[in-house]
């Protein structure tokens, strides 16, 4: 069953994939990946695109030596040079398709993809290993994995999946020492956290959290040499990432955002924080990850049996929820659904069990539950079918309609706007938007009237400067941009790609129909 839930989510990811990457962000962090391998250093490259960065002053800081550096983490970079060095591969193999830098962006986009269908299988052999059946753990991981944002971000490039990745890794190592023992799996749920926070420094959240579990498992096992095991990996890599600040800013603790993460940058409403990231209408949990809210909902049944995890899980979604709620950018700016909470959302998975093994019990709790987790998948379809990036554009020009008198403030407030009024509530504009597109192949463009009620002429979006994705049509999927632009072989791979992923989507169904089922793995 893993394998097979492994295979089905790595089709679905790499089949809706940009297969270029979909952020401005994201190609900072290329442009570091590139200058690791081809100069050994993590400093911004002589390339256009580096040029561009540097000359623009776009998410990078001048270092010690005078040159620039990328402000996100270091480890999101080195998480991208298997994906770059294979695009290399590529371009030597077959010279006359796609440029260099065309075969390595798409297969360091395809990152997240792995790493997204390996998270759930990890979810998955998390909940065999509590205790839940098999049907109810896939039953879990495939509403996490299709029904909340994580295939959205599975599907493109933000280090939100990665950060998700390290700490299921690190609490399936530890669940799994406490049931088996292993000092070598102290030390490497140790790793994984110390990796988890090298990519997204905020990850340092669930790593005290973990680390706080950790602890409890090793006095619980009476295991002190485990203490010692689970901490020299992650003091090791935590200590080379301070020295790589040092060597590039001067401060260990320096990680680039200097006076970005100073000043304002925690000065949000706490309160309206809060409520914001559960129910605002552009990116509650309420509307972009109810799966996770079901989790919630089962906390408390799930504590009954597993106590120590169930504060855990509990813990780490708490101290992202009051984290995030303090920062001017909570809402995560250019991306779908909170994409910030999203390592905490994947652990309520967990609890989500719980709920669902109360669901089973009554025809009326499993039509009910059917249709909200049916509800929750159809939300993310709209999230695929229309890039979020022309989505927000789109929007952002409807609100300087809407406002003129504020047409003058920066693109932050302007967010603000989105994020609080209904009438910009993604959902609702992918799916206007989808409408349109539907009509493909015309000329597309977005009447602001039926949008936003704002006077004016139709909308046409404008290609972004870093990314370049196709606002026409549906070719923001690499998928159906190959299928129209590339050959025979290419549409052969692409049918192939679809056959396997609807004969692994019948079998998990057929499989999580079955009422017999085997028994779970021992628990502790």
């Amino acid at each position: 069953m893993a394998l097979r839930l492994f295979l089905f989510f790595l089709g679905l990811y790499v089949l809706t994939s940009y297969g270029r990457l979909d952020n401005e962000d994201l190609e900072v962090v290329f442009q570091t990946t590139r200058s690791v391998a081809e100069d050994g250093s993590f400093a911004i490259g002589d390339t256009p695109q580096g040029r561009f960065i540097i000359a623009q002053g776009f998410d990078v800081r001048e270092g010690l030596d005078g040159r620039f550096y990328s402000w996100f983490g270091v480890g999101h970079a080195l998480l991208g040079l298997p994906g770059y060095w294979i695009g290399q591969l590529c371009a030597g193999l077959l010279p006359d398709t796609l440029t260099v830098g065309e075969w390595s962006r798409l297969w360091v986009s395809l990152t997240n993809a792995v790493i997204g269908a390996w998270v759930v299988t990890m979810l998955y052999r998390i909940g065999r290993r509590l205790g839940a059946t098999q049907r109810i753990a896939a039953l879990a991981v495939c509403a996490y994995g299709a029904a909340t944002l994580a295939w959205q971000h599975a599907r493109g490039g933000f280090p939100g999946t990665a950060c998700t990745a390290a700490l299921a890794l690190a609490l399936l190592l530890l669940i799994t020492y406490r049931q088996r023992g292993g000092r070598w799996r102290a030390a490497a749920a140790g790793l994984a956290l110390a990796v988890g926070v090298a990519i997204r420094w905020p990850t340092a959240l669930g790593a005290f959290v973990l680390g706080a579990y950790a602890l409890f498992v090793f006095f619980r096992r009476r295991d002190v040499r485990a203490v010692a095991a689970f901490a020299a990996p992650a003091l090791t890599v935590l200590g080379l990432l301070l020295w790589v600040n040092a060597a590039r800013f001067g401060d260990p603790l320096e990680s680039g955002y200097g006076e970005v993460a100073s000043g304002g940058f925690f000065s949000f409403p706490f309160l309206w924080g809060l409520v914001y990231q559960i129910a605002s209408p552009a990116r509650s949990l309420l509307i972009y990850a109810l799966p996770a809210v079901l989790g919630l909902a089962g906390i408390l049944r799930f504590a009954r049996h597993r106590r120590a995890e169930a504060l855990a899980v509990g813990a780490l979604f708490l101290a992202y929820l009051a984290f995030h709620a303090k920062i001017q950018g909570w809402h995560g700016a250019w991306t779908w659904g909170p994409r910030y909470l999203l390592p905490a959302l994947a652990l309520l998975t967990l609890p989500l069990m719980s709920t669902l093994e109360w669901a089973a019990a009554r025809r009326g709790r499993r039509w009910a539950i059917g249709v909200l987790l049916g509800l929750s998948m159809g939300i993310q379809i709209l999230g695929v079918s229309v890039h979020y990036g022309t989505a927000i554009e789109v929007s952002l020009r409807g609100a300087e309609r809407r406002h003129p008198q504020r047409a003058e403030q920066p693109e932050d407030l302007w967010l603000g706007v989105l994020m609080s009024d209904p009438l910009f509530c993604p959902v609702r504009i992918h799916a206007k938007m989808l409408a349109v597109k539907l009509r493909w192949p015309r000329p597309e463009t977005f009447d602001a009237e039926d949008l936003f009620g704002a006077a004016g002429p139709p909308i046409q979006p404008r290609e972004r400067s870093l990314t370049g994705i196709p606002n026409q049509g549906f070719e923001h999927l690499k998928a159906v941009a190959a299928w129209k632009h590339g050959g025979t072989g290419l549409r052969t791979a692409i049918i192939l790609m679809m056959v396997g992923l609807a004969v692994l989507a019948f079998r998990l169904a057929r499989d999580l129909g079955r009422r017999a089922e085997p028994p779970s793995e021992p628990a502790a």
